[in-house]
């Protein structure tokens, strides 16, 4: 099989798109990546500037075609999709290539592609709540494909004597700053906690976190160091109050992959995925998440037998190639049902 890969490649670190192309060339597909972000014009210009924002998100998305046209690959994956056009889409679907979209931002903070998800052969979404969202649009084949980990990239690290001292923590949570997320740290500036991630500088100047939060962007190896030091890793994810977000964050896996003990929030995805006291830990509210850090703290054993078990549950179930596994039987179904 072959298969158009198109997504965002960041050029500081490695994402989910750097470990969704490396499942899929260890299941023997050949594959074609396509970088849905390599604009001309830099973004302060195409945001100024409506025609050429237009000009360059259609200069892109001929390139898209072009390289279809030119490798002729059996499926095309869209990751995110919302700078492929529905020309694009169609164009695809034309030459007899699969077309599936992987929605991956959580629909408040980017909104969905509902105007060209309908065009596409085969949906997956991140998030329950994007299943939902597509269904109420009319669009009920939209399929749960939940993110997942990476065992050879996300795995336990072994710290020297220096880096245990460095990154020793007995809660650590890495992220980016949403107020949301502030608001559950606010109460646990007085224990032995380290926050990391892009934007926590918003912090009014007057919060108990401004002597704890860094902001700063956390590449992998930083961050698989921060939560080997740490006792307790945190998942707190994003809410705007406003718009539904139910999915597991990538964080979740790799903390489990790399044999962290995991305190998530309540996110309905996440405990639909993993089982409480089995695989981690959950907690409701701002009591909850105190007693919880403080009763797991004084449990070292209960810990270690908690975080193996979701070790072994993420490496076995929750990894990229499984996930490519059932996405490309996705692709197989429809191809039947082409030819039949």
């Amino acid at each position: 099989m072959r298969m158009l890969l198109s997504g965002y490649h960041n050029p500081h670190f490695e994402t989910l798109t750097e470990y969704t192309e490396a499942a899929i060339t260890e299941l023997g597909v050949h594959l074609t990546v396509f970088d849905d972000r390599d604009f001309l014009l830099p973004g302060t210009v195409r945001t100024l500037c409506g025609p050429l924002q237009r000009w360059d998100a259609a200069r892109l998305n001929r390139r898209l075609v072009a390289l279809a046209s030119a490798h002729r690959p059996d499926v095309c994956l869209v990751q995110g999709g919302h700078r492929i056009s529905a020309v694009s889409v169609e164009a695809m679907k034309r030459m007899g290539i699969v077309t599936v979209l992987w929605t991956i931002d959580a629909p408040g903070s980017s909104g969905l592609p509902f105007d060209t998800a309908r065009l596409y052969d085969v949906v997956c979404c991140g998030g329950t709540e994007a299943v939902e969202l597509f269904a109420a649009a009319g669009m009920p084949h939209a399929q749960w494909l939940p993110f997942a980990c990476a065992p050879g990239r996300h795995a336990t690290t072994v710290l020297n004597d220096d880096e245990k001292h460095t990154y020793a923590s007995d809660v650590c949570f890495v992220g980016s700053y949403y107020p949301n997320r502030a608001r559950w740290l606010e109460p646990l500036a007085d224990m032995n906690l380290v926050i990391r991630g892009p934007g926590w500088g918003q912090l009014d100047g007057r919060s108990a976190l401004k002597g704890v939060a860094r902001d700063e962007q956390v590449v992998p190896s930083e961050w698989l160091k921060l939560y080997a030091a740490a006792k307790i890793i945190l998942a707190i994810h994003y809410q705007d109050g406003v718009s539904p977000c139910h999915q597991a964050s990538p964080k979740v896996f790799e903390a489990m992959a790399c044999g962290g003990f995991l305190l998530s929030d309540d996110q309905r995805d996440v405990t639909t995925l993993f089982k409480e006291g089995e695989h981690l830990a959950v907690f409701r509210n701002a009591h909850d998440l105190r007693g919880k850090i403080a009763y797991y703290l004084s449990r070292s054993d209960e810990r270690a037998r908690i975080a193996g078990q979701g070790h072994r549950e993420a490496i076995t179930n929750h990894t990229y190639v499984r996930r490519m596994e059932r996405l490309l039987s996705m692709v197989r179904t429809v191809q039947t049902r082409g030819r039949g």
